[in-house]
């Protein structure tokens, strides 16, 4: 896991077409992700999803996002307590 928080666009370009697992992250006024701590990539978000459970005892927030173009055929759900 990086210990450090990385701007988005420097994520972007480390890890382009891939999907990534932040924690710690930070959002703009709007609710835009900015930053993050990268904790999991992945060039399948099956293997992102997978390893959540490895992380159940986190307190912070976290963002899975896909840093190339979204796929056509990807349908997303979001949910909330």
């Amino acid at each position: 896991m990086e210990e450090e928080i990385y701007e988005l666009e420097d994520i972007k370009s480390k890890y382009t077409d891939g999907w990534v697992l932040l924690f710690d992250c930070e959002f703009s006024d709007s609710g835009e992700l900015r930053k993050g701590k990268v904790v999991l990539h992945s060039l399948r978000r099956d293997e992102i999803y997978r390893n959540l459970s490895n992380y159940k005892g986190y307190k912070g927030n976290f963002a899975i996002k896909h840093m190339g173009e979204i796929p056509k055929d990807l349908s997303v759900l979001l949910w909330g307590k």
